[in-house]
């Protein structure tokens, strides 16, 4: 399949870019990334730079479940789109007339192993 095209621009369709551990089909991803940081002021107390250090990231990945599937352990490390994080939270859905899904919260950081 050919890369969809939007408003004449390329773009990505889908979710196939998440290395999915859990099993199911992925239906819903995010990815954020973050870094601490502290203002650099002068004398005035002026706002003249930035300090950025420690980058994070945090995500989730919602999946319908395969037969059997049940949720991952706490501390599991799962690859998103190419970083690496830990799981930290997991839930199931389940509904009347509807799919049972996990969702799986993670974070990591640059120098997390």
């Amino acid at each position: 399949m050919s890369s969809p095209v939007f408003k004449g621009q390329q773009v990505v369709w889908g979710t196939t870019q998440v290395n999915n551990t859990i099993g199911g089909i992925c239906v819903s991803a995010s990815l954020q990334r973050q870094g601490q940081h502290e203002p650099v002021e002068d004398e005035n107390g002026a706002r003249i730079g930035m300090v950025i250090y420690d980058e994070t990231y945090s995500g989730t990945i919602t999946v319908v479940c395969k037969a059997g599937e049940s949720l991952p352990e706490i501390g599991t490390r799962i690859t998103m789109n190419g970083f690496g994080g830990y799981v930290v939270d997991a839930k199931t859905d389940w509904q009347n007339k509807g799919k049972k899904q996990i969702t799986v919260s993670i974070e990591g950081g640059k120098y997390l192993a």
